[in-house]
């Protein structure tokens, strides 16, 4: 049996999150911080319990152009799954 963790002490985030996705234009949020305070945790759980077509892509440290190089591939996966047009896209630093 899975033990499901939970997830506690982030209403000003995911409300912040919900805020944007409301918007009638497509969002760009960008989530950093620190190392080990819950930024991946954060975005999955918004995605998955909110069921709303968004995409969600961890920037690494590598060069600027290896970034860009790297972000049209699972972009491009994204949008061939059939979720529907996406309005948030989450990008995580660090």
């Amino acid at each position: 049996m899975v033990e499901k963790l939970s997830f506690t002490g982030r209403t000003f985030e995911l409300n912040y999150l919900d805020s944007q996705y409301a918007e009638s234009v497509g969002t760009l949020c960008v989530v950093y911080g620190r190392r080990r305070i819950g930024k991946t945790r954060l975005i999955t759980h918004w995605l998955n319990s909110r069921d709303v077509p968004g995409f969600y892509w961890l920037a690494t440290d590598s060069s600027p152009g290896a970034l860009l190089h790297s972000l049209p591939r699972p972009l491009r996966a994204h949008s061939q799954r059939g979720s529907g047009r996406s309005r948030i896209y989450l990008l995580r630093l660090g």
